[in-house]
Order: structure tokens, then sequence, then C-alpha cells
């Protein structure tokens, strides 16, 4: 009896064992569990629940693009502005290009000086043509002598054939030295002129009234007309014009003869009345934009091409 009770309290105290073994195993894993739970509803939630913070981005850029619009396209009042540059009104700048090749020898005016039609600006040396003309006017002379001398063999000559002092051979020589001579006379005379045209090219002269707005070449440069050869050019400061480039979204409330004002760093707080001249057809892909050009109305000293300006538009 002994022996079987003592396996009966062995037998309960292993089952005791097991279950507290059991009991505990319940307890470590059920925190764990929790935690899965807990994860796998919060992925559920991410993926199906409203996100606050997409909402403000997409708030926040079209806010940028209303502020960018509005900067854009000007105030409420319905004004708008763009930015430009000033150039010369075609056919200015007048480029001034040599007629003659050679070597400049000297500018008579200097950049900003007024120039009036006819004015020499630059001088080729023109040594060559000098002394290429004296050797000309010196063979004219010789040879006009000569015509002199064979005119007065062929009068003698057909005064003597009148008289039949002399042969039609005679006559027929007289006649052709004359004609010889006179041809020469006739070239000798063309070389002078293109010569002495050359030597007044040499002075190279403007075309125009205005200023010297750019020298493009100086004293000792050699003009080879097989190349470009501009030296100067000249403007008239009081035919300018604005080239203007529109935002695409503005072009609608534009039109020809349209007021504006131009506004430069030269003198702050001064405005230049302008008017829309003309409203180009091709607009310019790369700056969503389409040029506009302005006709300025008053004139200042300060107004020089390639001044960058503001243009406001006013409302219509």
């Amino acid at each position: 009896m002994k022996i079987e009770k003592a396996k009966a309290l062995r037998l309960e105290a292993s089952i005791n064992r097991d279950n507290e073994v059991l009991r505990a195993g319940r307890q470590v894993s059920m925190p764990w569990l929790a935690a899965a739970g807990v994860a796998i509803l919060a992925v559920i939630a991410w993926f199906f629940w409203p996100r606050p913070a997409s909402v403000a981005v997409s708030d926040a850029a079209t806010a940028v693009e209303a502020t960018l619009t509005s900067e854009s396209t000007g105030g409420d009042d319905g004004t708008f502005t763009a930015a430009g540059y000033i150039e010369p009104i075609p056919p200015f700048p007048v480029k001034i290009t040599p007629l003659v090749p050679g070597r400049i020898d000297e500018f008579a005016i200097r950049e900003g000086e007024v120039v009036n039609a006819g004015d020499v600006i630059a001088r080729l040396n023109s040594g060559a043509h000098e002394k290429r003309a004296a050797e000309l006017h010196a063979a004219a002379t010789v040879n006009s002598h000569r015509v002199e001398l064979a005119e007065r063999e062929l009068n003698r000559a057909t005064t003597l054939a009148s008289q039949g002092a002399s042969t039609q051979r005679d006559l027929d020589q007289a006649t052709s030295q004359v004609r010889v001579l006179r041809s020469e006379t006739e070239k000798i005379r063309a070389e002078i002129a293109s010569v002495e045209w050359q030597i007044e090219q040499s002075s190279i002269r403007s075309p125009v009234k205005g200023i010297l707005y750019e020298r493009t070449a100086s004293e000792g440069h050699f003009i080879n007309l097989d190349e470009r050869h501009e030296i100067a050019s000249v403007i008239d400061p009081m035919q300018l014009q604005v080239w203007v480039d529109v935002n695409q979204r503005d072009i609608a409330r534009l039109r020809e003869g349209a007021p504006a004002l131009v506004s430069l760093d030269a003198e702050p707080g001064r405005e230049f009345r302008a008017r829309v001249d003309r409203i180009l057809p091709r607009a310019s892909l790369a700056k969503n934009t389409i040029r506009c050009i302005l006709r300025l109305e008053e004139y200042s000293p300060a107004l020089r091409p390639d001044m960058s300006v503001k243009v406001t538009f006013p409302a219509p």
C-alpha cells in the first residue's frame, strides 16, 4: 500500500508541474500574439486610412502655383509686367564697312560722338594709291603729247594723199597710230579714275546722322574684303524700341497700340511712355512667352541699346 501511495503522489506532482509549465508558456506567448495583432491592424490602417499629409502637400503646391501666377500676371487691378530690352529701330544700327582694302591709319571720331552724314569716321592708308595716281597722271601727260604728234602726222599724211604725194599705206599707218594712242589714253584715264576712287574711299564716311555707337576695329587693322570687315556702327539715339517677352497667359490682354510704361535701373522712379507696335506671331517654347515690340514715345540720354527694362502694361 505504501508503494502504491508513493506512486500516486509522484504522479500527482508530475501532473502539477506540467500544468504550471503550460500556464507559464501561455503567459509568455500572449503578449507576442497581441503585438503581432496590433502590427497587422496598423498595416491595414495605413493602406486604407485617408492621408492628411498628402492633402497638405497638394494644398501647398496649389498655393505656390497660385503665387507664381499672381506674380506673372500682375496685380488685382488688371495690370501685369514683363521683362525686355532696348534696341535701335531698323535700319539702325547702320554698319560702316570700307569699300576698298587697306590698313586703318586713324579713327577720326570716338564712340559716343555725334556724326553727320558725310563725316569721316576713319581713314585707310592710301599711300600706294596716291603713288600710282601720280604715275598714271605722268603717263597720261606723256601720252597726250604723243597723241598730238600722231594727229599732226595724220593731218600731213591726209594732205599729201589728197595731193597724190603719198600712198594710201602711209595714210593708213598714220590713222592707225592715232587710234592706238587715243586708246591708250582712254585706258590711262580709266585707271586714274579707279585709283582716285580708291583714294576717296580710303576716307570712310558715315552715310547717316547719329552717334558712333561701336567700333569693331582699331588703328593698324588691315581690311580684307574677302572677310567680314565692319569697322563701326552708327545709331540714332532717338529711334529706339523695346523688345519684351510677355507670358502666354497675358498675351490675350494685349493689342497693337496699347499703352505701356517702361522703367529701368538707370533712372529709378521714372517711367517712359511707350505703345505696343507689333505682336510677333511666333511663341517661345522654352520661355513660354510671346515677343512684342514697343515704340518708345519719350527720349532720355539714359535710354541706350541693350539695356534691360521692366515693362508695365496697365489694365485695358
